[in-house]
């Protein structure tokens, strides 16, 4: 559940992610549609919170920690 506050269109979104093809897709209010966030070449093994409410991606092949940020308009 993201609960940061740097995403405002992303508030209390469930984010999850696939582990063989790197999509990350949020499902708002609990229900369907799902709604495809990013196509990384990630393999996610799991997500992190830090304090403040934002998210990260933990890379399963390289160990990176990649923050979720807002795309640039």
């Amino acid at each position: 559940m993201y609960r940061g506050t740097a995403i405002n269109g992303l508030v209390g979104s469930y984010v999850f992610g696939d582990f063989s093809s790197g999509r990350i897709f949020r499902l708002a209010n609990g229900a369907p549609p799902l709604e495809e966030l990013l196509d990384s070449n990630a393999l996610i093994s799991s997500f992190a919170e830090d304090t403040a409410g934002e998210l990260y991606v933990l890379n399963y092949v390289s160990g990176a920690i990649l923050r979720i940020v807002e795309a640039s308009q």
